[in-house]
């Protein structure tokens, strides 16, 4: 079965921390290493995003891969065929699948049916590759995540999400000021808290 990274919570609560120490000790070393080679990740992005996309191409070269980039127009994510299908067709042309798009489902979908990798580069629920971001940037810092108080204060969104559960998992006080009116829906407001309590 292969490890995706839909949420935070797809990363072991014990190895959190150490994914963190190994990024900052890539970052500051400026490592470059062939965990990717001979490997194609496909990059989906229904959304565009230029901060994702570089990052997310460089990376894969920078572990030795390649990245192939696929803009909405010319993806058929769930429009002319079924996406359980599109997931069983890329798995046999690539060795991962980075995805930026709209409803988390999509991202389960091509997760339960493709036999590949799923990471997810951005929905409207969680964004958790940026969050453990800023839990590089936050660790560059102050090393000891767990003694922290972090304040989120705007919109009640994907970041705002990711955050919660990043609380739940690297230890931090979470306070939240969400003007109101900024939460899209009850649903997505609710269903992280859920998830993240400790």
């Amino acid at each position: 079965m292969p490890n995706h990274f839909l949420t935070i919570f797809d990363i072991p609560k014990e190895e959190a921390l150490a994914v963190v120490k190994r990024a900052h000790q890539m970052k500051a070393e400026g490592l470059r290493l062939d965990t990717l080679a001979g490997k194609t990740l496909l990059l989906i992005f229904e959304k565009a995003s230029t901060r994702t996309r570089v990052s997310f191409e460089v990376g894969v070269r920078q572990l030795g891969g390649d990245a192939v980039f696929i803009a909405s127009r010319d993806s058929q994510l769930g429009r002319s065929e079924p996406l359980e299908d599109t997931a069983r067709v890329l798995t046999r042309y690539a060795d991962g699948l980075v995805v930026r798009t709209f409803g988390q489902h999509k991202l389960d979908v091509l997760a339960n049916y493709g036999d590949i990798p799923v990471i997810n580069a951005l929905t409207d629920e969680y964004h958790p590759c940026q969050v453990m971001s800023d839990m590089l940037t936050m660790y560059e810092r102050t090393p000891e995540l767990d003694k922290l108080k972090v304040a989120w204060i705007g919109d009640g969104n994907n970041m705002a999400h990711s955050f919660i559960n990043a609380s739940a998992w690297f230890g931090f006080e979470l306070a939240i000021a969400c003007p109101e009116g900024t939460t899209r829906t009850r649903r997505f407001w609710t269903r992280p808290l859920i998830l993240a309590r400790r």
